[in-house]
């Protein structure tokens, strides 16, 4: 007999329902019009492993809540059980379950007929012996009427839900009483629900629907999870939360399978790395097999080796030309099997259902195998293509590749170079990439010529392409290696295309100038060769020697001979390269102007280098000076083009910038997801990381903001030669510990402190140590250092935001713990004006807490009125965007020093309030006069006045009335005024 499934009981443990909520509901409308007395048929439909059966498993759960009898059965899978199983195994259960005296009520005179399938019916409830019958179609008669009025008696006591599981093994007497009963459920409070598979249907359940589609029948088909569910259910299954990356996968391999998910879930356990086929599924797949005919089997294993999509014209030639109408009529069985389907494109195309069965048949292979196999579909392709195999050049690429000995290298770099030019045509680099890997694989053991010289540059394109923006030094070397080939056999003109391309970005690889000061020896003065070639060296001579006068003057030879030669494309390189420049010199009226220039330019010449790169200096450049609307316009702009390009450190610059607006305006939600896709596509992009960090640790996220800091020091140290990585590093560790609010880690800080100690040649690394310097000092309450300091951040009065923050606004703190009060005030000042304008609601929650603080002490009302409205403002931002750090912060001070912001209590003088802790701690007057440098005459003054002015008659009732007013832990400045110590920055 089959395996028997039953109805899961009340509370059994099992993984959540995912992604089936539709299909529930649809399902448990079934149940609504049960309690009305109305029975209907309800079948569900779907490939293997969809999840038929716990989609009936939840609906039977809920409804054995609402007090439905359930009735099971499965069909037998072998045609081993006798007929009618499914029915006999629900009956059975219905029989065991119910009261003796229901029972016989509900069997009435129909006992026998029941008994010659139930034979656990009790002897007092079967009636007489069943008589013979005419025939046999008379007797099935009897008995499925008995069955139908046992089951009228036992649902007008508790509605009845029978599910019939796999109906596409079920035999013809258990369809026939389905067709029978299916008639009758308009006046029965009755559900069937069936569940059986679309790939595997019989002639008997084809002509059983045929029959239901006549009376209340719904059908309710499944399809795959999305990749939310996916994602919920890997994790319900293994306990941990997935990656994106392995949802992605796992979604992609199996197509929302819930089986294949979960058992590759099994398969995966805590580890979340890789994704193997599970055993259990290669077992399944084997059985499906198993059912197919020889050639259907060899027509699936050559399909498996082309990959999950194939044509029939491919699969014919690969198999050596079997008879059509036999390679059709096996092609008919993995199509009713679901094994395969039509592919989207039409035609004689056809798809597997899933990656996974597909995955799980190529790998059944034995490596000899799978490379013959490669062989023999690179051959009947390139037999199929004639002359015309840059058609499908990829695909030629990747067989000749995977059929190692049995394919020569001749053709593994012919058809991979010419797919890798292919795409970077269209710009699809990570396409390109390996398929010019791959051919140099196959050639570099051999001298460098005209041929070599045609992968070695594709190659460092694609490479450069995909990787960060600073660190395309692999690429530059490999470029190198063709133009010495280039200069060496006379190619000027060529060398100086490949030296000029633009997808080596300025500030990403050392050796550049060296080149380019070589060619241009060897082309004429003035020319438009000589103007490319200084543009580059330009650049190039910045960020390799630092000097900025030199570049200058490179920049002013390059525009020289755009104009004289009217080259556009010239003049728009050079300014978009003057930008970046002009962007680490902290330039920023200059990086607008010659970005604006050099996209009005770019745009005319389709160069869509020189707009990415301009536009995202004018969106940083502007972000930077607080004209936030328009610096969102152009970072919205640079995602479009950095889009259309390709390339992958531009794209992720691009993310970053429109992630940075969005976060400095507090809107988290859209930061987030510029921020999600950005480390997506760049995992350890060092800017968006360090965005990503304070946005976790500004909300709260202590712990998510704790990874992303781990995650930003150690790509920090493999950033190759980026002039920021370790200040960026550096300054997000200060950061950190002062929005973390726990003690610091001695190891991180003091690499901190040491990564900031020395100067940086380059005007913005330098500037951003310095912060990091004074958020270090502050954070060391070193007073020796925090002067010095305050003095760097002076100098950077032009520089308003580092990154997320705005520099005022920290010079703002550094005065104030400093005790130059006055100076504090003008700075918070500044901060405030310049949020206000930029609209940037995290930093003024922030400046507005810092100077409410400054203020708060203040001698006159208004000081205090102010200092009021501002910690009610930053608390306001704080609640609104759910600064949990700051929103604590500034409860905490507002609670505890809430009298002192609004009006000093009973009237008392900053003298009488400066007496009044010194009193709570017990101190004699001659104490107090020493404390205060006062004499003890005056003491006993301000002692009685406060006596007098409180209405307590004693000390001890005077110290609780500080304690009530939140007046103590007061200490008095230089000036002998009380300073609340909390208010000092931390």
């Amino acid at each position: 007999m089959g395996r028997s499934r039953s109805a899961p009981r009340e509370g059994s443990s099992r993984v959540p329902l995912f992604g089936r909520e539709t299909e529930l509901a649809r399902l448990c409308d079934g149940l609504a019009e049960l309690r009305r007395g109305r029975g209907r048929t309800c079948l569900l439909r779907g490939e293997p492993g969809i999840g038929k059966t716990r989609l009936a498993q939840e609906l039977a759960a809920r409804a054995v809540a609402d007090g439905v009898r359930i009735i099971w059965g499965r069909c037998d899978e072998h045609a081993r059980a006798q007929a009618l199983w499914p029915w006999i195994q629900g009956l059975r259960s219905c029989v065991r379950d119910m009261e003796p005296d229901d029972l016989r009520k509900a069997v009435g005179l129909g006992g026998s007929c029941i008994a010659a399938i139930v034979p656990e019916l009790p002897e007092g409830v079967r009636g007489l012996s069943p008589y013979a019958e005419a025939d046999s179609e008379t007797a099935r008669f009897r008995l499925f009427d008995a069955v139908v009025r046992f089951l009228d008696h036992a649902s007008r006591e508790r509605p009845i839900l029978v599910v019939l599981d796999d109906l596409h093994w079920a035999d013809q007497a258990s369809l026939l009483l389905l067709e029978f009963l299916a008639q009758e459920l308009g006046q029965l409070p009755v559900l069937i629900v069936g569940t059986y598979r679309d790939g595997e249907l019989a002639r008997p359940l084809i002509q059983t629907l045929g029959e239901l589609a006549r009376s209340d029948l719904q059908i309710v088909e499944l399809g795959g999870l999305n990749p939310a569910d996916v994602g919920r259910l890997l994790e319900a299954s293994t306990r941990a939360c997935p990656p994106d990356a392995v949802v992605r996968l796992v979604h992609g391999r199996t197509d929302g399978n819930p089986f294949f998910v979960t058992e590759i879930a099994r398969s995966l356990g805590q580890r979340m790395a890789g994704v193997r086929i599970p055993e259990s599924v290669k077992s399944a797949l084997a059985g499906r097999l198993s059912r197919l005919s020889g050639l259907a089997n060899q027509l699936l294993l050559a399909g498996s080796v082309v990959g999950r999509e194939f044509d029939l014209e491919l699969l014919e030639g690969t198999l050596g030309e079997p008879d059509r109408r036999e390679l059709l009529n096996a092609l008919d069985e993995a199509l009713r099997a679901a094994i395969i389907e039509p592919a989207p494109a039409g035609g004689e195309r056809y798809q597997f259902r899933h990656a996974l069965i597909r995955d799980a048949l190529y790998e059944a292979l034995s490596p000899s195998h799978q490379a013959r196999w490669h062989a023999r579909v690179a051959d009947a392709l390139a037999r199929m293509l004639g002359g015309q195999v840059a058609e499908r050049a990829a695909e030629l690429a990747y067989h000749a590749s995977r059929a190692g000995r049995f394919m020569s290298q001749e053709h593994v770099v012919k058809y991979s170079t010419i797919a890798g030019q292919q795409m970077l045509a269209v710009h699809a680099h990570d396409e390109a990439l390996p398929h010019f890997e791959r051919a140099w694989k196959a050639r570099e053991r051999f001298p460098v010529d005209a041929d070599a010289v045609s992968i070695l540059v594709g190659l460092g394109y694609a490479q450069a392409a995909t990787a960060h923006r600073w660190n395309r030094q692999e690429a530059w070397d490999n470029l190198r290696r063709a133009l010495d080939y280039e200069i060496n056999a006379g190619h000027v003109a060529q060398a100086v295309t490949i030296a000029t391309h633009a997808c080596i970005t300025p500030e990403s690889a050392d050796g550049v100038v060296h080149v380019v000061q070589q060619l241009l020896g060897m082309v004429a003065a003035g020319s438009r060769e000589a103007g490319w070639l200084h543009a580059r060296w330009a650049a190039a001579s910045y960020f390799e020697n630092g000097d900025y006068r030199a570049a200058q003057a490179g920049f002013d030879r390059a525009l020289a001979a755009a104009a004289a030669h009217a080259d556009v494309a010239l003049e728009s390189r050079t300014l978009a390269c003057a930008t970046v420049v002009d962007h680490f010199e902290q330039r920023w009226s200059d990086v607008v102007s010659n970005s604006r220039r050099a996209v009005e330019l770019a745009r005319r010449v389709d160069d869509l280098h020189a707009e990415t790169y301009a536009r995202y200096r004018a969106a940083y450049a502007l972000m930077c000076s607080g004209s936030s609307d328009e610096a969102r316009l152009e970072a919205e702009a640079h995602l479009a083009c950095a889009e259309r390009l390709g390339d992958h450190g531009l794209l992720g610059d691009a993310l970053y910038t429109n992630a940075a607006i969005a976060q400095l305006s507090g809107d988290w939600r859209v930061a987030r997801a510029h921020s999600d896709r950005g480390l997506a596509l760049s995992p350890s992009h060092l800017s968006l990381l360090h965005a990503r960090m304070l946005l976790e640790y500004e909300t709260g996220n202590s712990e998510a903001g704790a990874e992303y800091l781990a995650r930003l020091i150690e790509s920090g140290r493999m950033s190759g030669r980026y002039p920021l990585a370790p200040v960026l590093a550096a300054v997000g560790v200060s950061q950190a510990e002062r929005l973390a609010h726990r003690a610091g880690d001695a190891t991180r800080l003091g690499t901190t402190r040491a990564a900031l100690s020395r100067a940086f040649p380059l005007p913005t690394v330098e500037a951003l140590a310095r912060i990091g310097r004074a958020l270090i000092a502050v954070h060391d309450r070193d007073a020796t250092r925090l002067v010095p300091a305050l003095e760097d951040l002076q100098t950077l009065k032009g520089l308003i935001v580092a990154p997320f923050l705005v520099t005022v606004r920290i010079s703002g703190c550094v005065a104030h713990f400093v005790g130059r009060l006055t100076q504090a005030a003008a700075d918070f000042e500044d901060a405030l004006t310049f949020c206000r304008r930029a609209r940037y609601r995290p930093e003024l929650a922030w400046t507005c807490y810092e100077y409410g603080r400054l203020l708060v002490d203040g001698g006159s009302r208004s000081d205090r009125e102010k200092a009021s409205a501002l910690l009610a403002e930053a608390n306001e931002i704080a609640c609104d965007l759910a600064m949990h750090p700051l929103l604590r912060e500034v409860t905490a001070f507002q609670d505890r020093y809430r009298s002192r912001l609004t009006r000093k209590p009973a009237g008392l003088t900053d003298r009488e309030i400066a007496v009044l802790p010194l009193l709570v701690e017990g101190k004699t007057n001659k104490e107090i006069a020493q404390a205060l440098d006062i004499s003890v005459n005056t003491v006993a003054v301000h002692v009685a006045r406060i006596l007098r002015k409180t209405g307590c008659s004693n000390r001890t009732e005077a110290a609780a009335f500080a304690n009530r007013e939140h007046l103590v832990g007061v200490t008095v400045d230089r000036n002998r005024r009380p300073v609340n110590e909390a208010s000092r920055p931390t």
